[in-house]
């Protein structure tokens, strides 16, 4: 699974500006950056969702010029989502797609992330990708902590995402670790009843 935000946009007035705003310069530039890296490492889509923003269709085509994808959809519901009608959206995905590519919004885009991986404090910027290896085959599986964040990119910023990959992996480690020793707790309480 991989999560985009949209390139870094113009500014708008209003929600019908905020719909229409187009990406900038800075963030066409970003996108072009991130989608070269993701042809270098010879990455495909199954499936493209995209928000009905045209800064999200701008940062959608730009990476369809790098690498393939067999087909681009734009959900209306990926614009204005919350958490919740993200999940919606990745549970009704069919089967036969493996690697899939959402481009959206924040704040939902980044509580997505920290939803499916348990990372918390994890912020996409314009142009960032979190790629999450998920624990089932199943889409409809998909849901809280059924993620594992393996990397966050930023053309913008190299050393800042391989900082953020590796501040996940802590805390990834520390949940796993406090889960471990309440499972160890709760089974001696067991044992001694």
């Amino acid at each position: 699974l991989y999560l985009l935000r949209h390139g870094e946009a113009k500014p708008g007035i209003g929600p019908l500006g905020d719909l229409k705003r187009p990406l900038s310069e800075a963030g066409e530039f970003h996108i072009n950056q991130l989608s070269k890296v993701l042809e270098s490492r010879k990455i495909t889509f199954d499936l493209i969702l995209v928000s009905p923003a045209v800064r999200t269709s701008q940062t959608a085509k730009i990476l369809s010029k790098f690498v393939s994808s067999k087909e681009i959809l734009v959900l209306d519901e990926i614009y204005d989502a919350e958490l919740n009608d993200l999940v919606k959206i990745l549970n009704d995905v069919e089967g036969g797609v493996q690697n899939l590519l959402l481009v959206g919004h924040n704040p939902s885009l980044s509580l997505l992330v920290s939803y499916l991986t348990g990372i918390g404090s994890l912020s996409l910027n314009p142009g960032m990708m979190a790629i999450i290896e998920s624990v089932s085959d199943e889409w409809t599986q998909i849901g809280k902590y059924t993620g594992i964040l393996k990397e966050v990119i930023s053309p913008r910023k190299r050393l800042s995402w391989r900082i953020h990959i590796f501040s996940a992996f802590l805390a990834q480690k520390k949940r796993f670790l406090i889960r471990k020793r309440l499972l160890e707790l709760v089974f001696r309480m067991i044992l001694r009843i």
